[in-house]
Order: structure tokens, then C-alpha cells, then sequence
């Protein structure tokens, strides 16, 4: 009697990407800090983070394939925020996800 057995392993996960950003500084003496703000609609941010006072900072956790839209602000000491700076996006690329295949053929009586 033959016996097969076959087993198939498709690993796919969520895949998430980070993307570090860099911008010139704002020159006003009373600046504090800056905050990036991203989304999935132009014009329409959803999430933002604090970076504080640097002019670099790195949105963690985008889904790849999703396309995003991302500016910077800049706030100052008494906490208003200037306007949005230019809008630019960013699509993580899309992992192709492992694959593993076994076939295993076995004769027995």
C-alpha cells in the first residue's frame, strides 16, 4: 500500500516597514519641536508622532503596499504649529511571502 502525505506551508505574515525621514530645520528662536503626520488620504493626515527637537525622525509599523502621504510641522515654545510642510509619499514595497513544500512518499504493506 502506498501512502502519500502532502504538506504545504505558506508563511505569510503582516509585513511592516519603516521609513526615516529627514528635513531642514526651522530657523525661528523660539522653536520646540516637530511632529510628522501620515495617512492614507492626501491632505488628510490620521496619526502623528512627536519627534521633538531634531530634524530627523522615523514613522515605524506601515503596512507594505500602502500608500501614504506624510509632512512635517514645526511648533513652538507657546505650542502652535506651523503649517503642513509639503506633502510627500511613500508605498513600502511588498515582500514576497516563503513558501515551503513537502511531498513525502512512503510504500508500505
Amino acid at each position: 500500500m502506498e501512502k502519500f502525505v502532502l504538506f504545504l506551508l505558506f508563511v505569510s505574515t503582516a509585513h511592516c516597514a519603516d521609513v526615516s525621514l529627514s528635513w531642514n530645520a526651522n530657523p525661528e528662536s523660539d522653536l520646540a519641536g516637530y511632529r510628522l503626520h501620515w495617512g492614507i488620504t492626501s491632505g488628510s493626515p490620521t496619526q502623528h508622532i512627536d519627534v521633538g527637537n531634531v530634524t530627523t525622525g522615523t514613522i515605524t509599523g506601515l503596512e507594505t503596499g500602502v500608500h501614504y502621504f506624510i509632512t512635517v510641522t514645526a511648533y513652538n515654545t507657546s505650542w502652535l504649529e506651523s503649517r503642513p510642510s509639503s506633502e510627500i509619499s511613500y508605498t513600502p514595497p511588498t515582500l514576497i511571502p516563503q513558501t515551503t513544500s513537502k511531498l513525502t512518499v512512503t510504500n508500505g504493506s
